[in-house]
């Protein structure tokens, strides 16, 4: 079995049966909320005494730990992502492991439902299924946070381009040999972006307000020394 095809329809795909694109979507997206669970904010948090977010990281860790737990995260998304496009046909399903891995992460079951924003999450979904469309949505907000100092915008603006980078469904390549199952994709492709940016803008609307008002804490690159 070659790689392309095995993308191409997935290996609940291959087996053609409408049960099995059931129990596919099914083990999907358990998987992807466990992976999405796994916090490792709170885990570095506990270790370094720091409140559970990338700011309370970046005060008590410094820059180096607080990215480097993002792109743990970003781990989370790339590995859900992979694992749709590798068990379901097609990038919609990718998309949908991405949102259940996104849930996971904001609301862990093990952490009463308190998590993170996903910002990492997502990124390192869109790498999976369209590696030079991130590259230059996460240019664009670097560059946003870099000139900001607000990682709430950088967020943000990749939350804004997540639909352009992923979005190439048409809903109209339906065509009478296309299953119901590739329709279901297309929707999935089409729609789940755009929730996706919607969900990560709801979970960042205090630090919008915050951001309108001035009174966002900035992170920047370098932690400042103390005087």
């Amino acid at each position: 079995m070659s790689m392309e095809k095995l993308i191409a329809s997935g290996v609940f795909g291959m087996m053609n049966s409408g049960t099995a694109y059931i129990i596919g979507m099914i083990v999907c997206a358990v998987l992807s909320y466990l992976i999405g669970s796994v916090n490792f904010t709170a885990i570095f948090a506990k270790k370094y005494g720091a409140f559970p977010d990338t700011m309370g990281i970046y005060k008590k860790a410094g820059a180096g730990v607080a990215f480097g737990v993002a792109a743990l995260d970003g781990v989370k998304g790339f590995l859900c992502a992979l694992m749709g496009l590798l068990l379901m046909p097609g990038d919609g399903y990718a998309c949908l492991c991405t949102l259940v891995c996104l849930i996971g992460h904001a609301f862990p079951v093990w952490l009463k439902f308190k998590g993170g924003a996903g910002c990492a999450v997502y990124i390192g979904a869109a790498i999976v299924m369209n590696p030079l469309m991130a590259l230059a949505a996460f240019i664009i907000a670097f560059l946003m946070y870099y000139m900001s100092g607000y990682l709430a915008l950088g967020s943000l603006s990749f939350a804004a381009l997540f639909p352009i980078i992923v979005g190439r469904a048409r809903l109209w390549e339906f065509t009478e040999e296309a299953t119901r199952i590739f329709l279901i994709n297309k929707i999935f492709q089409t729609f789940i972006p755009v929730v996706i940016s919607l969900v990560i803008a709801v979970i960042y609307a205090s630090s919008i307000g915050r951001m309108i008002n001035g009174d966002e804490p900035k992170l920047p690159l370098r932690k400042e020394k103390s005087k």
